[in-house]
């Protein structure tokens, strides 16, 4: 699968002022992210934009595997444009499942669940060139 984004995400517990995976809660989290279409409608700059985003699951060779980190991929073809809104519609989509886990008492109700979006530079494989002599 080609990707565009990769998506990391974590819980935080401010009590113990570090991430943490109680009772798998991460687990729980990609098991409701994963394979999953998400329609959300992000409000930017005054125009609502009716967005879908699938994540699905990084699978790259054993070499790849080691300098790229993620729990999530997603080829979205409006990345160079949107990506507020990308950003925007994974964090509504986020607190969501937040919501459902505290109200299942999964989580916490302190906890936070925190991401991060990132770009490749190249494509699903890089361009190694070997400069040495």
């Amino acid at each position: 699968m080609e990707y565009t984004h990769i998506l990391s995400i974590k819980v935080w517990s401010p009590g113990c002022k570090d991430i943490t995976n109680y009772s798998n809660v991460n687990r729980k989290i990609k098991d409701l992210l994963l394979d999953n279409s998400f329609t959300e409608v992000v409000n930017f700059n005054g125009i609502e934009h009716n967005i879908t985003i699938k994540w699905g699951n990084p699978f790259w060779d054993e070499k790849i595997k080691h300098l790229i980190v993620g729990d999530f991929i997603a080829n979205i073809s409006y990345s160079h444009t949107y990506d507020t809104i990308i950003f925007k519609h994974t964090e509504m989509v986020l607190n969501k499942i937040e919501e459902t886990l505290i109200k299942n008492n999964f989580m916490s109700s302190n906890d936070k669940i925190i991401f991060n979006i990132v770009k490749p530079l190249s494509k699903a494989k890089p361009f190694i060139d070997n400069y040495s002599r």
